[in-house]
């Protein structure tokens, strides 16, 4: 029979786990790691290795670098960072998953088009330098890329 004080001595013992987002960096090693290890046991796994593959653009350092650039300026969370990271939205439209998850968080840092500003500084070097690598990954032709990075943003 536990006694209230029984039950409160459980509770302190009790380990939170701190839930770590991945990248997409993370994930590729992990797998790699695995399919040395004993191969794919699963198709699913060979399917995940082979979608993460189309944002292995920019090296891990890089990666971490515009990472921590995004949390450090914009104060948002490390999964949101992540998420830009690999994206590199560069157009106003391309944020609106990304405003839209920081509006479910009350995210009330930076006023949109601040933030936007904000990111762009960060991301648009990025982007330059690796468009034609992120061209090729995905199966995109340079010139449809350049003809909707001239539309105008709303």
């Amino acid at each position: 029979m536990h006694t209230d004080l029984d039950f409160n001595e459980e509770k302190t013992h009790e380990k939170k786990t701190e839930v770590i987002p991945l990248t997409y960096h993370d994930v590729a090693e992990l797998l790699e790691k695995m399919q040395k290890e004993s191969g794919f046991r699963l198709a699913e796994q060979r399917r995940v290795y082979e979608y993460v593959q189309k944002f292995l653009f920019a090296s891990k350092e890089d990666i971490l670098a515009i990472i921590e650039s995004l949390e450090k300026e914009l104060r948002i969370p490390r999964q949101i960072a992540i998420q830009m990271a690999y994206v590199l939205p560069t157009t106003h439209e391309e944020y609106e998953p990304f405003l839209l998850q920081l509006r479910r968080i009350d995210y009330e840092e930076l006023s949109k088009s601040e933030f936007i500003s904000r990111a762009q500084k960060i991301i648009l070097p990025f982007w330059k330098k690796y468009q034609n690598v992120i061209a090729t990954l995905r199966n995109i032709s340079i010139s449809e890329l350049t003809a909707e990075r001239k539309k105008p943003s709303k």
